[in-house]
């Protein structure tokens, strides 16, 4: 009887650690499982916090960099250039940035416009100080030596209606009076090979210095052929010159500075000409770099080193 007793109750012990065990898994599995799914989930949202906080970190940092770029680190020709550029970027970074940013924006956007002004006026009015000081130096040392002398005097030499002069064989007085009368300095190839030469160029509004460099030394080297040769600044080509058959031959002078922008405008352009000046217009490009931006308009295309055999070809009698 005894014995029996002691089999029961070791049959019950078994069982009790059997429950007590098969209960104790149930809770370890039962919280462990859960508690994974969450912790998963938990990283994977802490994850995308991280990331987003990065993203807009980059895009502050992209922001900061724009505002050091444009107020401090651009000239102002640079400045005006590019302006277009950086309200593109503010177009794009309105739908990229959080809202906490649309007032930063909108706000640069106005300093940005109102910097520019202030910076044309400043600096017109620095330049015309500085032209204005060194013409009062040049007439006191000139007036030191040789006695007071008429402005008139100095211009010897000097057409200040033409577009381009050395600027390497120029004495002190003509470089003030050229820089006075709206000529800016450059380097600049001329039609053959060799290094660099500096010249003045006078500013022709809207083209650019190297637009007018190129328009006049093309120009010039004609005139060494025919008297039957013209430059304009209108809606006419930059040259209009006629051949030794008589023809009426047309060259377009084109820098490449905001060639994408200007896809319709060119379209428009080179249309006109294709109907006036079939089979003789010329597109003459600065660079060779830019051949691929050019050739779909169809026009036969020169460059530099092209145009002294070019001219010739057209316009010398054998």
């Amino acid at each position: 009887m005894v014995m029996k007793i002691v089999e029961i109750v070791q049959k019950i012990d078994w069982m009790l650690i059997g429950v007590i065990f098969g209960l104790l898994l149930v809770s370890v599995f039962g919280i462990i499982l859960p508690a994974r799914s969450i912790y998963k989930r938990t990283m994977s949202e802490l994850k995308d916090k991280v990331y987003q906080k990065e993203e807009a970190k980059k895009q502050e940092k992209m922001l900061i960099k724009l505002f050091n770029k444009s107020f401090e680190g651009i000239a102002l020709w640079e400045l005006e250039e590019e302006e277009d550029e950086i309200y593109a970027f503010f177009g794009k970074l309105h739908d990229e940035l959080s809202k906490k940013y649309t007032k930063e924006i909108e706000e640069f956007k106005k300093n940005l416009s109102q910097r520019i002004k202030n910076h044309n006026k400043e600096s017109d009015r620095f330049w015309k100080e500085s032209a204005k000081k060194a013409l009062e130096k040049a007439e006191e040392v000139e007036e030191k030596y040789t006695g007071p002398i008429e402005k008139e005097n100095i211009t010897i030499g000097l057409d200040f209606e033409q577009d381009v002069h050395s600027a390497w064989d120029k004495d002190d007085y003509a470089i003030n009076f050229l820089e006075n009368h709206d000529y800016t300095k450059g380097w600049f190839h001329s039609l053959g090979k060799g290094r660099q030469k500096e010249y003045f160029v006078k500013k022709r509004h809207p083209e650019s210095a190297l637009h007018t460099y190129y328009v006049d030394l093309i120009y010039q080297e004609i005139r060494r052929y025919t008297k039957w040769v013209k430059k304009y600044r209108t809606e006419r080509p930059d040259i209009l010159f006629r051949n030794k058959k008589g023809q009426e031959i047309a060259i377009e002078v084109e820098t490449g500075i905001n060639v994408n922008k200007k896809r319709k405008y060119h379209a428009e352009k080179f249309g006109r000409l294709r109907k006036k000046y079939p089979k003789r217009c010329y597109i003459f490009l600065v660079s060779t770099r830019l051949k691929h931006k050019y050739t779909r308009h169809g026009f036969p295309l020169l460059f530099r080193l092209d145009i002294v055999n070019f001219v010739k070809s057209q316009c010398k009698v054998n």
